[in-house]
């Protein structure tokens, strides 16, 4: 019971977070995700050096949430600004993405996919001719390691204690708090299941129809991990 009035409570803050700057936010994002996006024309290591990116991205728009708490409108500056994170969480954040997409690339490999395989560093042209069943298997390994950082992201990105500490407080709030993760999980995925299932039964839905509330979804999460992290506990001395 408690963990579900937490859930309704991280919802309600999220929201609240996000329509408190809507139009600074939802530019913010996107912008995110275009930097993120321009990675994959990096021959060869685009699409493995993506998800590190998006994740420190990722941790400095943490900031910005946390900063417009405080009288701090969200800007461009403010996401570029520095790095404001340690190296030594960058470099944890990174290494972590790194192994999400080593988690991808495996599951990939032990379903006996190896042309998706190859094809995954053979530059944009050939990457964007993945199956889509393959390539949504790649995220879905890539997604379940990093829920495995759902908590540590912000504490990361905020606190100040040694790194070791930090990852043993995160994975410890989410053996404890473990829902508000499995829901950003289960809600990142559903579009692409969505559309999985729509190409295997030939329903014929667009998939702009389907990839649309993923978009948004990709929007709100930064939100809910910082309104769930900061409602169950874990940021006690961030002020």
């Amino acid at each position: 019971m408690q963990s579900t009035s937490l859930i309704q409570q991280s919802l309600k803050d999220s929201w609240q977070l996000l329509c408190r700057y809507p139009v600074r936010w939802l530019t913010l994002s996107i912008m995110l995700l275009i930097f993120a996006e321009l990675c994959m024309l990096i021959p060869l290591a685009g699409p493995a050096l993506k998800l590190p990116v998006a994740t420190l991205l990722s941790a400095q728009f943490c900031l910005l949430i946390h900063r417009s708490q405080h009288g701090s409108k969200p800007g461009f500056s403010g996401l570029l600004r520095g790095w404001d994170i340690r190296w030594q969480a960058a470099v944890t954040l990174s290494l972590v993405a790194l192994l999400s997409v080593l988690c991808g690339l495996s599951l990939l490999a032990l379903s006996g996919h190896s042309d998706s395989l190859q094809a995954f560093f053979a530059g944009p042209g050939k990457f964007s001719r993945i199956p889509l069943q393959d390539l949504l298997l790649f995220k879905l390994g890539a997604a379940l390691a990093g829920t495995l950082m759902f908590y540590c992201l912000p504490l990361l990105a905020l606190e100040k204690q040694a790194v070791t500490v930090l990852l043993k407080r995160g994975f410890s709030g989410l053996l404890r708090h473990p829902a508000p993760a499995l829901l950003s999980l289960i809600l990142l995925s559903l579009p692409d299941g969505l559309l999985l299932l729509s190409a295997r039964m030939q329903l014929g839905i667009p998939a702009w129809l389907l990839l649309i509330p993923g978009f948004f979804l990709l929007i709100w999460l930064p939100f809910f991990r910082y309104s769930s992290t900061r409602n169950n506990g874990l940021l006690p001395s961030v002020s």
